[in-house]
């Protein structure tokens, strides 16, 4: 009769189906359960493993604790491993136990497993190479646990500091003003800045002597009615290159002209961080856990404080470095990119602007206007022609050194004419009429002034939305950086060496990547040479659910691998 011969082992660790040791080959398997408590002995019968079941000759308390077992079939010689899964009394000198084959473990030691090719795996610790070729996808999938206690760790701010008050003008201010008796002025020549072309002028004055511009302007109201809009600008948006200095017939020096055809300077942050500072900030490891560097375990977001906000997907951001895309002058509007980030083109142009903060409300500055003197200045030649018309105005014209001899000899006739039209008896008090004529004049005009002086002062427009940031030093960009707990992070840590990497496509086999242990859930049409069907069926639907093989690697990790508290270190080794 061929017999089975039964080896019980006592206290192993093998409790559940879905961890597993695994073994190099059989035989470090077989020597593995030597260092185990053992009760063997030869079944009077031949044992059929379908059936799970035996009797054997124990007493019931002989064999408390065992809970695993070798068997070596008498027909065909094959060793096979089995958990014990049930104990029954049956009498004093007899106990029945209940037996489910270890598939995994009768089966798949060695290389056997990779052997199959590819399948398609929904989970599975990778090796070095596979994981760097995954890495986006890794770094972007929806495959983490749910974490609750993101905190910032990291503030920067890339402040936009000093200013410029941007002034648009229909006026050119390098030409001669005149007075308020004489007001001249020049329309603006126009031009093109930041490409976009405009009639008016543009130029710019420090806001720290902006108030010294309008008081130094005060006086030219024909001058400065014609001022369009004044906006405040960072003084970082415009290079030295791009503007002309000079000096106002008023005597302002501290003003300058936008040149024609320059343009405004694009520029790079402050605000950087490198992937490895990422890495660093996040406490990952930066050759072992790239992969947790995605969103779930942190945030990276840019602000303005005025209620705009860009969050990057973590997954996606190789680095901060980000970039100032400027245009100002006739339109002022900025973008804010993050280099490469977004782009998924070889040249990027204009998909990087899908992913930005924009500001285009700048602050604007206003103008008053003293209407009095504006009026006074506008009447002032039609003023000039009526007092040229009183008796003094055309002496002033017959004495005046400035006179051409035409207006000398026309006002002295003019003046004789009008002096001894009634002859010369009457030449006295005709005289003495037009002189109180001129009183009268003079009279009207000085209360027509002092009706001027009392009109009120228009002010243009003024915009203080920034005033707040400006006041608290805030005014720009800040980036935030919000990182899990160091608890959570542990627990993130745990589940990916537990469970490996969603892949749900396909891919080859591989359950000797990582140090400690490898994961395997897969699906496909396979099978092992000398597999009975029955057998195979479990096996395969062992792996569709997942099972963990701990590495023995020769005793390398002690006798029981299956330590969950060395997952830390289950790192790739290939």
């Amino acid at each position: 009769m061929k017999l089975t011969k039964f080896t019980l082992y006592k206290n192993t660790p093998f409790v559940n189906m879905q961890n597993t040791i695994h073994f190099e080959t059989n035989e470090e398997r077989d020597e593995y359960f030597k260092q185990y408590d053992r009760y063997q002995f030869n079944g009077n019968f031949n044992f059929r493993k379908d059936r799970g079941i035996i009797n054997i000759s124990a007493t019931y308390e002989e064999l408390i604790g065992f809970n695993y077992c070798k068997f070596i079939d008498g027909f065909d010689g094959q060793t096979y491993y089995a958990y014990i899964i049930g104990q029954q009394y049956i009498n004093d000198g007899t106990t029945k136990l209940d037996l489910l084959l270890d598939v995994v473990m009768t089966y798949t030691q060695g290389n056997v497993l990779e052997t199959i090719g590819a399948m398609d795996v929904q989970r599975m610790h990778l090796n070095k190479l596979n994981y760097n070729n995954r890495l986006e996808m890794l770094r972007t999938n929806d495959d983490i646990p749910a974490t609750t206690t993101q905190r910032y760790i990291k503030h920067q701010s890339e402040l936009f500091g000093d200013t410029y008050v941007l002034i648009q003008s229909s006026v050119d201010f390098k030409e001669d003003f005149g007075t308020e008796k004489k007001p001249t002025m020049k329309t603006s020549t126009g031009g093109t800045f930041d490409g976009v072309t405009s009639p008016v002028n543009l130029y710019v004055v420090e806001r720290e002597h902006f108030t010294a511009f309008t008081i130094n302007m005060k006086k030219y109201p024909w001058i400065m009615q014609n001022v369009m809009k004044c906006t405040i600008i960072p003084q970082k948006f415009l290079s030295e290159g791009s503007l002309e200095q000079f000096t106002t017939s008023s005597g302002f020096d501290k003003i300058y002209k936008l040149r024609n055809n320059a343009s405004s300077t694009n520029y790079a942050s402050e605000i950087s961080l490198t992937k490895d500072e990422l890495m660093q900030l996040f406490t990952l490891d930066t050759n072992q856990e790239k992969h947790l560097l995605r969103t779930g375990i942190g945030t990276v977001e840019l602000t303005d404080y005025r209620g705009q906000t860009m969050a990057f997907d973590l997954g996606k951001l190789e680095q901060v470095k980000l970039k100032f895309n400027i245009i100002v002058g006739y339109a002022n509007e900025v973008r804010v990119t993050a280099v490469g980030y977004g782009d998924r083109t070889l040249n990027g142009k204009g998909f990087h602007f899908n992913f930005s903060l924009g500001f285009d409300n700048f602050d604007d500055m206003p103008i008053m206007i003293n209407t009095g003197d504006l009026a006074k200045a506008k009447s002032a030649y039609s003023r000039e022609l009526g007092n040229s018309r009183t008796i003094s105005g055309r002496l002033n014209k017959i004495t005046g050194n400035n006179s051409s001899v035409e207006d000398r000899i026309f006002n002295g006739l003019s003046v004789f004419s009008d002096v001894f039209a009634g002859g010369l008896a009457s030449a006295p008090s005709k005289g003495a009429g037009l002189f109180a004529n001129e009183y009268e004049h003079y009279r009207d005009q000085n209360a027509q002034f002092a009706e001027m002086a009392l009109s009120t002062p228009t002010v243009t427009n003024q915009s203080t939305g920034n005033s707040f940031l400006v006041k608290q030093n805030e005014w720009g960009l800040h980036l935030k950086v919000s990182k899990v707990s160091d608890v959570e992070l542990s627990k993130v840590r745990q589940y990916y060496n537990m469970f490996g990497y969603e892949i749900n496509g396909r891919e080859f086999i591989n359950i000797s990547s990582n140090e400690r242990c490898n994961w395997l859930q897969f699906t496909g049409n396979w099978s092992l040479p000398n597999v009975d069907v029955e057998s195979m069926n479990i096996l395969r639907n062992l792996l569709e659910g997942g099972v963990r093989f701990w590495h023995y690697r020769g005793g390398e990790f002690g006798r029981n691998p299956m330590r969950f508290d060395y997952l830390e270190s289950n790192i790739m080794v290939k």
